[in-house]
């Protein structure tokens, strides 16, 4: 019986992971959407804005913006993002065209930017 439990909580384990790194794949993919569609020399996304538009289906949950918004900071940790602005409603993230982050979005696919700039859960 204990066994069950054990192979019941790895599962659940399991797809909660699956789903932080589809979220973060689908991220990456609207982020490529906005470089690629962007007129100017700075991109900026709010995590709240990237999670209605990548959940098209549904509600929002806050776990969705919340993964969505630690994505974000990794991103920011490890120098592929800045923060342009800090409000009450949250913070602004930005990708700037010059950028090693802009680059990634123009000439990779998602998966390959997330193994690239090597983000674990």
């Amino acid at each position: 019986m204990a066994s069950v439990k054990l192979v019941r909580e790895a599962r659940m384990k399991a797809t909660a992971h699956n789903k932080a790194l589809h979220m973060k794949i689908s991220v990456v993919s609207k982020l490529k959407e906005y470089a690629s569609s962007s007129k100017g020399n700075l991109i900026t996304v709010r995590p709240s804005k990237i999670a209605q538009e990548i959940n098209t289906v549904g509600r929002v949950t806050r776990a969705d913006g919340v993964v969505i918004r630690n994505f974000l900071e990794q991103l920011v940790e490890r120098g592929y993002m800045e923060v342009i602005k800090r409000s009450a409603r949250g913070k602004v993230y930005g990708i700037r065209k010059g950028g090693e982050f802009w680059k990634l979005l123009m000439t990779h696919n998602p998966e390959d930017i997330l193994d690239l700039v090597n983000i674990e859960e």
